[in-house]
This record gives structure tokens, sequence and C-alpha cells, in this order.
């Protein structure tokens, strides 16, 4: 709201900053997902022309940097590319796809503010990981790699027929050992708790690629 009303030139920009910079949250960064939305707001102070101060703004910048930074931690630890071992050891959760693909975001953030090509390289391991290199050995996404995805949990695509290859480009929601409400994902270890093609229940689809 005090993005927009800044942008918008609303006369009252003034109590939207104040709530926001007297938030509890204000500057933290750290995983965001539907349901948690700090780091979202975060980058948005980042990414947006606001008029914080110049102190405000560098504090952002180092809290991007240093959550980037977990995440380099987090694939180094990792005997695949996974940037997950930091949320919470032995679980992937539910769409942990998308908490890879933020913390890819996080990443490109780190590498505009600091120009080093580390961040840049950890962002691509990530990718790597997306597209093949992991415990199952496929691509998540649909119609790209020799053993791409092709059976993902999605209402609208069952109405085109549960036959039919799923449109080229789409996210499966990855792994997920965290919670387990189908009989098709197995109980297995984390990073391979996932559906077998021709059940329908890879997760769900994130439209991320086009």
């Amino acid at each position: 709201m005090y993005l927009t009303a800044l942008a918008l030139g609303k006369s009252n920009v003034g109590t939207y900053k104040t709530d926001v910079t007297s938030s509890n949250h204000f500057q933290q960064m750290g995983q965001w997902d539907w349901a948690t939305v700090t780091g979202a707001g975060t980058l948005s102070l980042y990414a947006v022309n606001n008029d914080l101060s110049a102190a405000h703004m560098q504090t952002i910048e180092d809290n991007i940097v240093s959550f980037a930074n977990s995440i380099a931690t987090a694939i180094e630890t990792e005997g695949y590319p996974s940037n997950l071992s930091f949320l919470s050891i032995g679980q992937y959760p539910w769409g942990s796809n998308s908490f890879i693909m933020n913390r890819m975001i996080a990443l490109a953030y780190a590498y505009e503010i600091t120009g080093s090509d580390t961040y840049q390289h950890y962002l691509m391991r990530s990718m790597d990981y997306i597209m093949g290199t992991n415990a199952m050995d496929i691509s998540y996404v649909t119609g790209y790699g020799e053993k791409a995805e092709t059976d993902t949990h999605d209402r609208w695509a069952w109405t085109i027929g549960q036959d039919a290859f799923w449109p080229k480009g789409w996210l499966s929601g990855g792994p997920n050992n965290e919670l387990i409400n189908d009989n098709a994902t197995p109980y297995a270890a984390a990073a391979k708790s996932y559906a077998e093609p021709g059940t329908g229940k890879s997760a769900f689809v994130l439209l991320y690629f086009v």
C-alpha cells in the first residue's frame, strides 16, 4: 500500500510509510511463500522507487545479500544443488520447487546489488536442480529435457484429458515429504518423495516458465 500510494501521489502516503517502517517485519529478509510474505515485501522495497532513507535501503540490501549467502551455503552442503537444506533438516515442503525458485530470485537480487558472479553461479546451480540434476533425475519443467515431467497435478489440465501432454513450460511443485495427503506420493527419502508418472499427483503446477 505504501509503494502504491507513493507511486500514485496519494496524500495519505505518510500513514502507509509509518505503518511499514514501524512494523516488526520491516527490512527483514528470509523465506517467503503464499503464507509468509515478509521477504517478498522487502524485495519490493528494494526494487521499487521509494523515499526511504539511505540507511534503511542499505539495511535492506545487506539483509538480501545475507539471505543469498545462506542459500549459497545450503547448496554447498547438498549432494544435489538443492538450496533447501537450511530450511528444515530432512524436509522438502509441499511445493518445494516454489521455495527453490523464490531463493533463485533472491540470488538474482544479490547479484544485482553486489555485482558478484558468485550469486549468478549459485542461481545457475539451482536451475540445474530444476532441470534435472536432482534425486529424481528428471526435469521438473514440462517439455524441457529428455526426461521432462509429463504428468502434473493440475485441475485445469485434467479437463483436457489425462493422456494429453501438459503444455510446455509448466513447473511441477516438486518433492514433498512434509504434507503427504494422497496415496500416490511415496514416503521415501525427502528428495524422492515424489509421485510416479501416471498418477497426476506430482504436487501442483507453478506457472514460472513461458
